[in-house]
């Protein structure tokens, strides 16, 4: 078995922001992605309501056609929605964007090497192996385990002694 970087067993980890973002959009600098759910409500025009998920185009389809979604903040999606509905007088838009989930990558010695959709936030490097199906016992260091986080910072951790009840695991987070 070859040894790129001394390790045969690597649990990258790229934790993205879990940011749910409500009515008025307090979380501003959140970019709306592929497989969010929006919600559109128009004040007074309950008609033009509408709960949607971002399709993998990036776009959702709201009145007589689509609107890119994917790459915005909810201020630059509501701007878009109001100026589709510029035949009300003075549309009121308010968004709320469900985010998909955190994504994480398990590979290296594991069984089901993939990607993962997270519904919390946080998880343990034990939830992400086991989410993987476990380890492989001939191929896997859990000595020497790579977490490597969204905000680039690498952490090796000792799974073993997790795994042995020896260390509480912390949990994963950029």
């Amino acid at each position: 078995m070859r040894r790129d970087l001394g390790l045969a067993f690597i649990l990258p980890c790229l934790i993205l922001t879990f940011c749910p973002v409500g009515f008025g959009s307090t979380a501003e600098e959140y970019k709306i992605r592929p497989g969010d759910t929006l919600s559109i409500f128009v004040l007074g025009h309950e008609g033009y309501n509408l709960t949607i998920p971002v399709r993998a185009d990036g776009k959702i389809s709201y009145f007589y056609g689509d609107l890119q979604a994917a790459g915005l903040t909810v201020g630059e999606l509501s701007e878009k929605v109001r100026e589709r509905l510029r035949f009300l007088k003075n549309p009121e838009v308010l968004i709320s964007v469900q985010p998909v989930g955190n994504e994480i990558f398990v590979f290296g010695a594991v069984s089901v090497p993939n990607r993962y959709i997270l519904r919390s936030e946080r998880i343990s490097a034990l939830k992400a192996l086991a989410m993987a199906g476990g380890y492989d016992k001939e191929k896997a260091d859990l000595e020497s385990a790579l977490i490597i986080k969204s905000n680039g910072i690498m952490e090796r951790v000792d799974l073993r002694k997790a795994l042995s009840g020896e260390e509480v695991m912390a949990y994963l987070s950029s």
